[in-house]
């Protein structure tokens, strides 16, 4: 896929959010994952868009999260049915940056 356009009919606040397959960060966590140096992953842009039916109109900027790495291997990877894995740094660094709404299971 080399083109996403991302519409948002309803957003929670958490820093990720996920359409299957694709993700979309908040440009202050990519800010972070690029800093912490994990492996895993690349970003990308996309045309992210608000629903006209979207009361709240204020969302921050996203990123694409293009995630190409090895579940177990990597920082970033997806299962056989490509629910997205991270690593512990990942998580730590998606804890911080807001995280309440995400379905999350543990190893």
């Amino acid at each position: 896929m080399t083109n996403l356009e991302f519409v948002i009919d309803s957003w929670l606040g958490d820093s990720i959010i996920e359409s299957f397959p694709c993700f979309l960060v908040t440009k202050k966590l990519a800010s972070n994952i690029s800093d912490i140096g994990v492996t895993g992953y690349e970003f990308d842009s996309a045309n992210v868009v608000v629903s006209e039916d979207y009361v709240d109109h204020s969302i921050p900027e996203f990123i694409w999260l293009k995630v190409n790495g090895k579940g177990g291997v990597d920082d970033f990877g997806l299962t056989e049915d490509f629910r997205l894995i991270v690593s512990q740094t990942v998580m730590d660094i998606l804890s911080i940056n807001g995280l309440d709404h995400a379905e999350i299971e543990g190893s």
